[in-house]
């Protein structure tokens, strides 16, 4: 048998960042926090329904009118549809989106708040 090698432990290095900020977060706004991906999954619905309104839309503009109504109307009403689709969920997105950034905001404030009163308090 041969000697056991000995273990190589792997090499640390440490680079300090300066300062490390704690931010206190009620339950409430947790859980308000987490329902930020939303606005994100929001968005990305909207940018796949922008897509099929636009295909449907040049695809509307590009041919000529058939002779049977029932084809094109049937283009016209999924155009119409894509395209409203697609506005709620831009302006959902952005409403989610806004809503998480205010919260965000509310919490920095008070962290940025509370640091003022205790160097204020320490002259």
């Amino acid at each position: 048998m041969t000697e056991p090698e000995e273990r190589q432990l792997p090499i640390v290095r440490y680079a300090p960042i300066g300062e490390i900020v704690l931010y206190e977060v009620s339950e409430d706004e947790l859980t308000r926090l987490s329902r930020g991906s939303t606005g994100a999954l929001s968005l990305y619905a909207a940018s796949l329904f922008f897509g099929a309104f636009a295909s449907f839309l040049s695809a509307l503009l590009a041919s000529p009118p058939p002779a049977g109504t029932s084809k094109f109307t049937v283009f016209v009403v999924l155009t119409v549809g894509f395209g409203l689709t697609f506005l709620v969920m831009l302006l959902q997105g952005f409403a989610h989106v806004r809503e998480s950034n205010q919260l965000i905001s509310v919490i920095r404030e008070r962290s940025k708040k509370r640091s003022e009163d205790k160097t204020s308090q320490k002259k």
